[in-house]
């Protein structure tokens, strides 16, 4: 395999085979870069949809909480009703 274009070939650039090379190289920089810029974005990602779960589930804890307590007071409420003595 040659690594020289056939004699009277014209590269489409007007580059040398050097050119290529380094071209290329760029061309590799290029790819990763977008591809560390693509994982910090997905972490960044990851992260933003760790605190929304971790605020809907505070949330929730704390509406547990809540119908925990109002079962709790209309439970209480409901014994002292029956409780009450009636003269």
């Amino acid at each position: 395999m040659a690594l020289c274009p056939p004699q009277g070939h014209v590269h489409p650039l007007g580059l040398g085979l050097g050119d290529d090379v380094d071209l290329v190289g760029q061309l590799v920089d290029g790819v990763l870069v977008l591809f560390l810029e693509g994982r910090q974005l997905r972490l960044v990602v990851h992260m933003l949809l760790l605190q929304v779960a971790l605020q809907l589930l505070h949330f929730r804890l704390a509406l547990l909480v809540h119908l925990n307590l109002n079962h709790s007071r209309e439970a209480n409420h409901s014994e002292q009703k029956v409780s009450t003595p009636v003269e």
